[in-house]
């Protein structure tokens, strides 16, 4: 059985009670779908195996195909023989179906006849002619059967990637925007109120990214970065995390300098690989001249790099992104480990609970009750003091705007440029979250 290195495959081990039989088998993955093939050989002296048939029946999508040495004149054939009598039966009871063949497949000095077949299970025929054919002849007695399957591969990696360019938007137009469309929204207690609220915000600021950010599209074809300006970039990467750690100048200081010799050193190889390039384009030589034409603008097809979890294929980046967080989800369980502090959890979980059952009163007087309720805690400015508009300016300020955007796509050069009637809007709607302990569903 032989399997294209151009598809995810995995080996298959077949159960014990088949390992006397001449069969062999893999599973492929095509659009994340685990197909089982089993290439399978029955001497002509020997019975169709029944129990392999059972077996390829009880996967969802399967392939069973090679030499039965099962004739019947249902498939075309002139003569019924033992075996093909054994197979019509196992295909009229089982969810299996056999692909129409009536040409012989195998030709010899008695004659000519029909006995090597390919079987599917019914929820593949959707997705496979159910017709095959002779192939191409090789140096056999036995014809090359052949069939195909109706579905489409992965789709090709774009040659250009689309992004927002802020760098051209008019931030005026997009402040007005908002401005002139911002729902008005109060102080409220109820989370439904809450929640669309927050989805209303959310909603206008999309559309004003769509209207006033206009969209850039960049190749995916750069050359890889020299390994110097790697290894600069890997230092840099370090001596930033010492840095959060330590918060120390001279660390600061250092960080900055590698910033700004890795851009310089970037900027530099760029020019460089773009002049040569461009220099080695020779219009005398055709094919050599629109290769590397085609390399520049992008038009070099990429292979597709599959995620297998679990013999499960992922080709999309939507697949592997959801795959990952589950992977995530996983991992942050209460382990189940028997030297997990368990009782450390339970106390831990209980006075969350507690804190979030029980606010702090805003209505606390001391003079009053000076013995309060260490269930009901009074009140405590830090906790309970409202949220101010340069608060909320402050912390936008201090975000990165190459930081990854969350569900929304509101990338941190948004909410810096949003007019100040917006910051309002998000104050209040932090503070009704805060009196009402509720957090937005989106």
């Amino acid at each position: 059985l032989l399997v294209s290195t151009s598809l995810a495959s995995s080996q298959h081990i077949l159960p014990p009670h088949l390992d006397h039989l001449q069969a062999v088998a893999a599973t492929i993955h095509i659009n994340n779908l685990n197909i089982l093939f089993i290439c399978y050989y029955n001497p002509p002296l020997e019975t169709v195996s029944t129990q392999l048939l059972d077996y390829t029946s009880t996967f969802r999508h399967a392939v069973i195909l090679g030499d039965f040495n099962a004739r019947h004149t249902d498939f075309g054939d002139t003569i019924s023989n033992t075996n093909g009598r054994h197979l019509t039966r196992s295909l009229n009871t089982l969810p299996l179906c056999r692909l129409r063949n009536q040409f012989p497949t195998l030709i010899n000095h008695v004659g000519t006849s029909i006995v090597d077949h390919i079987i599917v299970t019914d929820n593949l025929t959707h997705i496979t002619n159910t017709d095959s054919f002779i192939g191409t002849t090789v140096t056999s007695d036995h014809l090359p059967l052949v069939s195909n399957f109706t579905l489409q591969g992965p789709q090709p990696r774009p040659t250009h990637i689309p992004i927002f360019d802020f760098n051209n938007t008019n931030w005026t137009d997009f402040q007005n925007y908002i401005t002139n469309n911002l729902p008005h929204i109060d102080d409220t207690l109820d989370p439904n109120t809450i929640d669309t609220q927050v989805t209303q915000l959310t909603q206008l600021i999309k559309q004003a990214q769509t209207l006033f950010v206009p969209i850039k599209h960049i190749p995916t074809n750069r050359k890889p970065l020299p390994p110097q300006i790697l290894a600069l970039i890997r230092v840099k990467r370090r001596i930033y995390r010492e840095f959060v750690q330590t918060r120390s100048p001279v660390l600061k200081t250092v960080f900055n300098r590698l910033n700004a010799q890795i851009r310089r050193d970037i900027n530099q190889f760029r020019l460089a690989h773009w002049s040569n390039s461009c220099s080695s384009l020779d219009y005398r030589d055709g094919k050599k001249f629109w290769d590397k034409f085609n390399s520049l603008t992008g038009r070099k097809s990429h292979p597709i790099h599959h995620l297998s979890v679990n013999n499960t294929i992922f080709n999309t980046p939507q697949d592997k992104a959801n795959c990952f967080a589950a992977t995530l989800q996983n991992i942050h369980q209460v382990p189940n480990d028997p030297h997990f502090n368990q009782h450390f959890f339970n106390t831990v979980t209980n006075n969350t609970l507690r804190f979030r059952q029980n606010l702090p009163r805003l209505d606390y007087d001391a003079d009053l009750d000076p013995d309060p309720d260490p269930d009901f805690p009074p009140d405590n400015p830090d906790l309970t003091a409202p949220t101010t508009d340069d608060e909320i300016k402050a912390l936008i300020i201090r975000l990165k705007n190459s930081k990854a955007p969350g569900p929304d796509q509101i990338k941190p050069i948004l909410l810096k440029h949003l007019p100040d009637t917006a910051i309002t809007s998000i104050t209040t709607i932090y503070n009704s979250c805060f009196n009402s302990g509720h957090f937005p569903t989106h």
